[in-house]
């Protein structure tokens, strides 16, 4: 029975996984940093020997988002040509580049160009991985490999956090260039994506990977099964050429292009981004007894407790699901957290009663963003799209959350300070609640779906029906 089961498991996938995305990972760690390091760069013992004020912190937090919009306009074409594994390894070592300029940073130039190069690391290894893990992985496995995406990315987050706080500037610099290490070397022995390889006419080197990729208890019958069923599906999609103008003008990929964009818009103005980057500023404007430091460590932790939770129900309940609860559940947390703010700064309310609110609301938050919110987005984005034009699309879409996510981030501060903090905490309660309307109107269901049947959901919506059918028969879940 033992055997039976260790022979079952496909841990080439999940090995593969880990070593693709663990560049996206420690790239993760720019987007909590500036949490812990903003209060001291604010202050007169800058560790970068220059006092930032706001519009100048506000343009460091910024300067990552512009990494991301630069990155995305040459990945839709270099992820096609040079292939998934060359660009998650160019990508690690933007990221190490990152670092070391951090670490030799003696004023804001050196600041905004670390977090540029961040931007660009990121963009690229999300954008690459998240393709890469969707064709690699099986369609009863596909919810579960992009969680742990999800929980890498939160990881390197984490490490933001918790450590952020206790070491100097630095040394975190330090830190960040050794983690960042470990995945240009990892990368290097993960294959190339089978649908790549066929797309390029590398058919035996694709079969050798497919092989990798099943379980130890699977028979030749099965291989080839799996790969006629990849490459039909590559010569079908291969047959538009998938630029920028197909996309936009071809009927095909309008609804997957609508709803990627509308997930991505969600996660965008959710709030996370932007609490994330100024978590310790955020606490110490609610007045709150726990100190930041505490509370920074605290949202570490239950962030990545909420997406190991995500993990198990992903594949269990459902794409649509999780979206709507985990939208709605942060929208009443934002909103929470908002009318604390306008109590604090806008009445003469005596708020010593609810003081709890604010961290609770954040902490809520964190488990309510991770469980959904988070981790959707990649699962969404690795599944609408053909191959021919999957690139492309998460690059464009990209482009947009990235251009939108810098006014956002450089907006918060000068915002907050003008129209209070519950101006935007309100804010990212509605964009929540629209994407709670979005799962429960609009989002289609993909769990445990081949590519080629989400194509003819999208496409004739008919079909669902019969592909549901389909799969309850034959026990696919």
């Amino acid at each position: 029975m033992l055997q039976t089961k260790l022979l079952n498991l496909r841990y080439r996938q999940y090995f593969y996984c880990i070593c693709a995305i663990t560049t996206a990972a420690v790239t993760s760690i720019h987007e909590s940093w500036s949490s812990s390091f903003l209060p001291q760069l604010e202050s007169e013992n800058s560790p970068v020997g220059v006092k930032l004020d706001t519009i100048q912190s506000s343009t460091v937090v910024s300067m990552y988002n512009v990494g991301g919009t630069l990155a995305s306009i040459p990945t839709m074409w270099v992820i096609d040509v040079f292939g998934r594994k060359a660009v998650i390894i160019a990508a690690g070592i933007c990221n190490l580049i990152s670092w070391a300029l951090m670490y030799f940073a003696n004023g804001i130039t050196m600041l905004c160009a670390s977090r540029l190069m961040g931007g660009i690391a990121i963009v690229i290894s999300l954008n690459c991985g998240t393709i890469y893990l969707g064709e690699i992985s099986h369609n009863d496995n596909r919810g579960r490999l992009n969680f742990l995406m999800t929980i890498l990315k939160i990881l390197g987050t984490d490490i933001g956090f918790i450590i952020g706080p206790y070491v100097s500037f630095k040394t975190f610099a330090i830190i960040s260039v050794c983690a960042s290490i470990i995945p240009v070397i990892s990368t290097f022995f993960i294959p190339e994506s089978p649908y790549h390889l066929i797309k390029k006419g590398k058919k035996e080197e694709a079969k050798k990977v497919i092989k990798k990729l099943a379980n130890d208890a699977s028979d030749e019958a099965s291989f080839e099964k799996e790969f006629k069923g990849i490459s039909s599906s590559v010569e079908k999609d291969m047959q538009n050429k998938g630029t920028i103008c197909e996309l936009f003008n071809l009927k095909i990929y309008r609804k997957p292009l609508f709803m990627h964009t509308c997930v991505k818009m969600v996660f965008v103005f959710c709030g996370n981004g932007v609490i994330k980057s100024y978590m310790q500023t955020i606490i110490n404007a609610t007045g709150s007894s726990m100190s930041s430091s505490t509370a920074s460590v605290i949202f570490g932790i239950v962030n990545f407790v909420g997406a190991l939770a995500s993990g198990e129900i992903v594949d269990r309940f459902g794409r649509r699901p999780l979206l709507m609860v985990s939208s709605l559940l942060c929208s009443i947390s934002m909103l929470s957290l908002g009318l604390y703010f306008y109590l604090q700064d806008a009445t003469s309310y005596n708020i010593d009663a609810i003081s709890w609110l604010p961290v609770t609301s954040l902490v809520l938050f964190q488990v309510f963003v991770a469980i959904g919110i988070l981790s959707i987005h990649y699962v969404i984005a690795s599944e609408l799209y053909p191959i021919n034009v999957k690139a492309v699309a998460l690059s464009t879409v990209t482009l947009l959350s990235q251009t939108l996510g810098i006014g956002l981030q450089f907006a918060f501060q000068p915002v907050s300070e003008t129209l209070g903090e519950y101006t935007c905490m309100w804010f990212f309660s509605f964009c929540c609640f629209l994407g709670f309307l979005f799962g429960l109107f609009v989002l289609p269901e993909t769990k445990g779906k081949s590519f080629d049947e989400i194509q003819r959901i999208l496409n004739r919506r008919k079909s669902e029906k019969s592909i549901n059918n389909k799969n309850q028969e034959t026990g696919r879940f």
